[in-house]
């Protein structure tokens, strides 16, 4: 579990540093061309914001109870009845493929969210006033920057997610040992 933290903090935070920076930095610099541009990355970037805290709080749940039947894995090979394995692959497999369509449906939330800002900022472009072909190059450069920084948001939210769970396992003491806790 330790090494849910170091992989997290050597990895992910710069990583997610780097995306912020890049979403920021293209809303910033699209509105140097249009005000409106602005606006419609600001909505998606709080729509994605809102989306991910409700998609963290649903992979919580899934990935406590994945990782209880993991530190149960020893207890149930250690009884040698088929049924109770069987049974414990049978609810690890339930678990994953619930954990697999969230993180599906999360990631296609996101690509509509990005679809509506390509197309939004396509539409403004043409009506700006001073359209050139450079002026829509640079759009579109910055627009790919925040497209592909906020296509790493699920997995960035993933990766919280798991530490936390884990870091909740290192320092809540274990329930089911009376006499470890003092």
């Amino acid at each position: 579990p330790i090494w849910h933290n170091i992989e997290f903090f050597q990895y992910n935070v710069p990583e997610f540093l780097e995306q912020l920076i890049a979403v920021g930095g293209a809303v910033i610099a699209l509105g140097l061309f249009d005000w409106r541009l602005t606006v419609v990355g600001s909505i998606l970037i709080v729509l994605v914001v809102i989306g991910s805290r409700y998609y963290m709080k649903s992979l919580t749940t899934i990935q406590s109870t994945l990782h209880d039947q993991y530190e149960d894995e020893y207890n149930v090979f250690g009884t040698r009845e088929p049924t109770k394995i069987r049974s414990y692959y049978s609810t690890i497999a339930d678990l994953e493929i619930r954990y697999s369509i969230r993180s599906t449906l999360s990631y296609g939330v996101v690509r509509f969210f990005l679809l509506i800002m390509f197309l939004s900022t396509l539409y403004i472009s043409i009506d700006l006033d001073k359209f050139t072909i450079g002026a829509l190059y640079s759009i579109v450069a910055y627009v790919w920057s925040f497209v592909t920084a906020t296509e790493y948001i699920p997995y960035l939210s993933e990766k919280w997610v798991e530490l936390k769970d884990a870091s909740r396992r290192i320092t809540e003491p274990l329930e089911s040992e009376p006499g470890l806790h003092g």
